[in-house]
This record gives structure tokens, C-alpha cells and sequence, in this order.
């Protein structure tokens, strides 16, 4: 999503880091471990997380604001140390398997997102390839196939071409069984999509591969949702409703009345409830 006003000016604000010193102070941050009694190593693996999820943080509001050098910068020196020292960590409630998980996350919309040359593709894949190696078989090093995979593919697979040209005769852009990493790949594509404001690309993606609220938040969004077809029924039945049903409801529903609701989710939850009884929806005060 792109930045709001409030980070927008929150990133306004931000003052140049240098690499080396965000370095130094992970290491002594997350070294610190050593010298605490092992009661207390959760507690505090969960204070360095939350500041070092902040810093992640930082590098995706820069890559929404088209700031890439910086934000691959941050990103970088974050995941070196990390997977340099996150053994010192206490992973027993599983934040350090979360935090990396949400650090692929990040990566593989960012090297969606810069426009990198063939020699730049090989380095990050060499890098990404030496920081997985560092984490071994555990499963959290799994994480990194969906940034892996962004380097791999990008944009130019031939099933997504066809997908955005809408003559894909299958259903989902993979020819087998989606792999682990699908899911993280499709949903950067689409924060990326939006971002450039590619809103067919973006359609035509979340309905391939049968992301029902995604799809028809989008349609609500840009006002398409009466000009719309139906829907297979394996992307519908999430809803157990029927697709005209459905259209003349959200027909109904613009961008401020969405903005009311805790969430599109939310709408389309009380809209799937009630389509039988005809009650009509509104939000909350």
C-alpha cells in the first residue's frame, strides 16, 4: 500500500542512517543476549524484534516512496546481521521465525519493485542464496524462496503475461501445484500492482488466482463492480453467495462508506451473512 499522509510525513523526518552504525548496534543488541539469565532471554528477544521490525519498517516506507538505494541499504545491512546472529535469539515463542518471515516479506516486494539490470539480479540472488545458506535447513531459511523467486521471475513468466492479457486458459499463473512461497509472491505482486496503480494487472491477478476479497475490494475501489462478470464458483463459494447478489450490494458501496468499516473484510463478512435475509448493511457507529 503506499505510504499514508502520517508516514509520509513521518518519513520526511527521517535522518540519513549509516550503515555501519545500524550494524553496530544490532550486533551489541542482539550479542547483549549473552549476559541475561535465560528467564529473562524471551522478554528480551521480543524487545530486540519489535526494534529491529521498526527498522524494517523504515526501509518499506522508503521503498514506497520510491527512495530504493536507501531502502536496499537498510534492508541489506539488517538481514546480514540478522542471519549472522539471530542464534543468540530466543525463538521459543517463534518471533524470530515471524521476523524473518515479514523480512522476506518486505525484500520480495522491493526487488519487485526497483528496476534492477541483469547483473544487479545475479548479485542479489548471490546474496540471498549466501544468507539462506547461513540459516541452513531450519525452516525459517524457507522463507527466503519468495524473494529468491521474485529475482527468478519477476514480471516476464509467460503464464503471468497471459494472465494480465487475460488469455490464460488456467486458473492460477503456476502450471503444477502452487509452491510454499506462492501465496507471498502473489500478494507483493499485487501491493507492487497497486502501487504503480495497475489496476487491470492487478484484477486480472487476484481473480487468476482466486483471491475473492482482494478482487472485489479492488472492483468496489474503482467503481467497476457493476460491469463485472461472474466469477468461477470455486472463487465465489468462500462467500456462499451469489455473484449478482453480491454486485448489486457492493454497487451500493463507495470509498468513503468502505472507509467507515474496520476493514473490506469486514463488509464483505456481514455482506455473506445477511444476503439471505435482505437486512441492509451499514457500519457501526
Amino acid at each position: 500500500m503506499p505510504p499514508s499522509s502520517h508516514n509520509r510525513q513521518r518519513l520526511s523526518t527521517l535522518p540519513f542512517i549509516d550503515p555501519k552504525t545500524i550494524c553496530q548496534h544490532l550486533r551489541r543488541l542482539i550479542r547483549h543476549q549473552d549476559h541475561l539469565h535465560q528467564r529473562d532471554t524471551p522478554q528480551y528477544t521480543h524487545m530486540v524484534i519489535r526494534e529491529i521490525g521498526q527498522l524494517v519498517e523504515e526501509a518499506s516506507l522508503r521503498l514506497h516512496a520510491d527512495e530504493h538505494p536507501p531502502a536496499l541499504l537498510i534492508l541489506q545491512v539488517i538481514t546480514d546481521v540478522c542471519t549472522k546472529q539471530w542464534m543468540y535469539l530466543n525463538d521459543i515463542h517463534g518471533e524470530v521465525s515471524a521476523f524473518f518471515q515479514e523480512l522476506a516479506c518486505v525484500w520480495t516486494e522491493a526487488l519487485l519493485t526497483v528496476d534492477l539490470t541483469t547483473q544487479e539480479r545475479k548479485r542479489w540472488t548471490r546474496q540471498m542464496t549466501s544468507w539462506q545458506a547461513r540459516l541452513g535447513d531450519w525452516s525459517i531459511g524457507a522463507a527466503f524462496d519468495a524473494p529468491q523467486a521474485a529475482l527468478r521471475e519477476g514480471w516476464e513468466t509467460l503464464a503471468l503475461q497471459r494472465v494480465f492479457q487475460g488469455t490464460s486458459l488456467q486458473q492460477s499463473v503456476w502450471d503444477d501445484e502452487p509452491p510454499a512461497y506462492a501465496a507471498v509472491l502473489t500478494h507483493a505482486r499485487l501491493t507492487v500492482l497497486e502501487q504503480r496503480e495497475q489496476f487491470q494487472h492487478y484484477l486480472s491477478l487476484a481473480k487468476a488466482e482466486g483471491l475473492t476479497r482482494a478482487y472485489v475490494t479492488m472492483l468496489v475501489r474503482q467503481g467497476q463492480i457493476t460491469e463485472a462478470s461472474p466469477m468461477d464458483t470455486s472463487i465465489l463459494s468462500p462467500l456462499r453467495m451469489p455473484w449478482h447478489w453480491l454486485r448489486n450490494c457492493l454497487s451500493m458501496v463507495n470509498t468513503h462508506t468502505v472507509s467507515r468499516w474496520q476493514s473490506m473484510d469486514s463488509l464483505l463478512k456481514a455482506t455473506a451473512c445477511h444476503w439471505r435475509s435482505g437486512f441492509v448493511i451499514t457500519p457501526g457507529p
